[in-house]
Formats: C-alpha cells, structure tokens, sequence
C-alpha cells in the first residue's frame, strides 16, 4: 500500500478509535449517572433498562425539558441501537397494545404502545398533550442516523400491581 492510500485510511481509523472510547467510556461511567430506581421495562423485547438524564451514551436517556412520567403531556426517552449499550436496538419489533412500564422514583407507570412513527432527525417532539404520554425515540435503520423512529404510548395505570 502506498503512503497516499494509508493517508486515505486515517480519517477512518480516526472515527474508530474515537468510537471505540466513547464504547468503554459507557461501560465504566454508565453506572455514575443513573437515576436511582429509575428504570424501564419492556417485555416485549426483554429490556430492563436504567434511565439517566446525562446523555443517550449512557443508556435511556430521559429529555428533561419534557414532563416526568405520571403527569400530563409527551414524556421523552432517548435511546441508541448501536453501541452504548443498544437499549432500543428492538424497538421497531412494538407493536400496538405491547406494554411499557416505567419505574420512577417509586412509582410504577404503565404505558401502552398506540403507535410508530418514522421521522426525519429535524422533526420536533411536542411536549404538550392532555394525557400522559411515553415516547420512546431512536434512530433508524439501524447504524445510520439518517431518520427516528418514534413509538408512541399513553399511560393506562399509576401502578403495577
């Protein structure tokens, strides 16, 4: 290979190595930046997921200039599908009527898929509605982020019994 073509190949190894930290950076920070006895449930797709409100790089990632859950209006949880963990890799596989459940700060919030939307990466979530609201987004298809994919789901109980 000539010095040219190796020149070609830096900016590539460059993007691997970078990804390659920020890899093992979620494996040993992940842990710092969860929300105690925050977590999401989604059996569907066995996930049991910790939330944090750092960045989606640790896992679920909870926007927190949306509601909580349990009050009205669209709650926002960010997730990746590669790499950091892949919280969301399966969430194209809900469908309506599959259960999400929250467990927030002592309370258990049941939500209930009623719709996927596939979107561009400028669309902009709105936070306002009359009822209490789950949306689960992250990108699409898998290992691009050329569009979102946004699962839709209200709240049907307070508690899970």
């Amino acid at each position: 290979m000539t010095v040219a073509g190796l020149a070609l190949l830096l900016p590539s190894l460059a993007y691997l190595t970078d990804l390659l930290i920020d890899e093992i950076d979620y494996y040993t920070h992940k842990d710092l930046y969860q929300l105690p006895g925050c977590y999401i449930e989604i059996p569907k797709i066995d996930l049991i997921a910790p939330i944090n409100t750092v960045s989606p790089n640790y896992g679920v990632y909870y926007d927190i200039d949306t509601p909580p859950p349990g009050r009205p209006g669209v709650t926002v949880f960010f997730g990746h599908r590669t790499m950091f963990g892949s919280p969301f890799y399966r969430l194209n596989e809900l469908k309506p009527g599959d259960k999400v459940i929250v467990h927030w700060f002592g309370n258990t919030y049941v939500y209930v898929v009623y719709a996927k939307e596939v979107v561009s990466p400028s669309y902009k979530i709105p936070t306002r509605s009359k009822r209490d609201e789950l949306w689960l987004v992250t990108c699409t298809p898998p290992t691009t982020s050329e569009y979102r994919l946004i699962v839709k789901c209200y709240r049907v109980a307070a508690e899970v019994v």
